[in-house]
């Protein structure tokens, strides 16, 4: 049984920043890392924290997936940075990266049982691990549509059940008590289209995943040792030292009355868009995915409010942290459909929509010229249009000529 020590005093006053200060010398960028930090915090938390709501309780563990071109981003040398940090923390967290079957999964999971102690004395079980897939084909087979009953498996995993789970009618199959299971995996568009066919794309399964789908690529570092902080390793093993108190919280979430009113307001705003026709995103295949992504808020403020201390509890700026998180991810969902066969002005309107976040402010020739090998002015005036109608970029006139700029849409109408 594992004792719930006090926590230390941490080195850093926010995990996650310090890890992306730790990251900045990689390629990937800065989001792909954002991800794997998100992910390597919630498998460490495993179901050791929670937050009542009613009929459930939801705990912080996630299913991540980094989609990009091999080409673009160096997806697996990003994530192993945090996963060799997870793996050495104490106690050890339960890390499965061999390619997995059903029935293996059921029995690694039902021999990851143990016990831990909460900080009030309660003696509790789990059947916790983080399951990190850098090749897609690891987790779901590699044959065309091979996932199929680990699929339905983690499906049903996902909302982490208190008691028993039993998968399947073989009386051979051993018993899963409490479980707990994280993903952390990458893949490319066309592995994604192999592996995961687009009728799959809308189910139950990739509804509970977050996906990042990563376009364009970091800053290129010939050198990236040249690019690490001063004393890197000194660095690093801090990073593992705070990683590892944030493993020893346990206990309940509460939400402060200002966090529950601002989440309330942002729930019933994003509910009545979508009952009206205008869901973030607007794409058949991510109908299931809209209705559970306002449940993906608290695991994120969760994590958020660990990254930056012991306090248990949920404040309005761990919401507005997790609903910008969420909805930065969002904006490149819908292009992931690109690889099915799908319209590629998702592709094109992404990166518009990169180039004026990332300026600031862009004068409208300036962006045009950018574009122009690729885009007439009609299919960039179709580009910009879209940005407008889903409020994600605004523009002004300076003299006689326009400029746009992105719009913070994580306070959007929220007052």
């Amino acid at each position: 049984m594992t004792k719930i020590k006090k926590p230390k005093r941490r080195h850093y006053k926010n995990w996650l920043d310090a890890y992306l200060l730790y990251c900045a010398a990689h390629e990937a960028p800065p989001i792909v890392h954002l991800w794997t930090g998100i992910s390597v915090i919630a498998a460490a938390l495993e179901r050791k924290v929670w937050i009542d709501r009613g009929y459930w309780s939801t705990k912080p563990n996630m299913y991540t997936m980094i989609v990009a071109e091999s080409s673009v981003v160096h997806k697996t040398t990003a994530t192993d940075i945090g996963i060799g940090m997870l793996a050495q923390i104490e106690p050890k967290v339960n890390i499965v990266a061999e390619r997995l079957t059903t029935a293996g999964l059921i029995y690694a999971m039902s021999k990851l049982e143990a016990e831990y102690m909460t900080k009030e004395g309660e003696v509790r079980s789990q059947s916790a691990g983080l399951v990190y897939a850098p090749e897609l084909s690891i987790l779901l087979g590699e044959i065309p549509g091979g996932g199929g009953d680990i699929c339905s498996l983690l499906t049903r995993m996902f909302d982490c059940k208190d008691g028993a789970f039993e998968y399947g009618k073989a009386k051979e199959e051993p018993t899963i008590h409490y479980p707990c299971i994280n993903i952390l995996a990458d893949t490319t568009p066309d592995d994604l289209r192999t592996l995961l066919p687009r009728g799959a794309l809308g189910s139950g399964f990739s509804a509970r995943f977050t996906l990042c789908h990563i376009i364009e690529a970091g800053e290129p570092k010939s050198h990236p040792k040249d690019y690490m902080l001063p004393d890197s390793f000194k660095y690093r093993e801090k990073l593992v030292e705070d990683l590892e108190t944030i493993h020893r919280i346990s206990g309940e979430f509460v939400e402060t009355k200002e966090a529950a009113a601002y989440y309330k307001k942002w729930y019933d705003e994003d509910y009545e868009l979508t009952k009206i026709g205008k869901p973030v995103i607007d794409e058949e295949a991510f109908r299931s995915y809209i209705s559970r992504r306002r449940e993906q808020i608290f695991k994120l403020a969760m994590v958020g409010a660990v990254a930056e201390g012991d306090k248990l509890i949920l404040e309005i700026k761990h919401m507005k942290q997790a609903i910008k998180w969420q909805i930065e991810i969002e904006i490149t969902m819908p292009s992931i459909l690109a690889p099915f066969g799908r319209n590629v002005d998702a592709l094109d309107t992404q990166k518009i929509y990169n180039h004026i976040r990332n300026a600031g402010r862009i004068k409208h020739s300036n962006l045009l010229r950018k574009h122009q090998k690729n885009l007439t002015a009609g299919q960039f005036a179709m580009c910009i249009r879209s940005l407008r109608q889903a409020e994600l970029i605004d523009s002004e006139m300076e003299g006689r000529a326009n400029y746009y700029f992105a719009i913070d849409r994580d306070v959007r109408d929220i007052h």
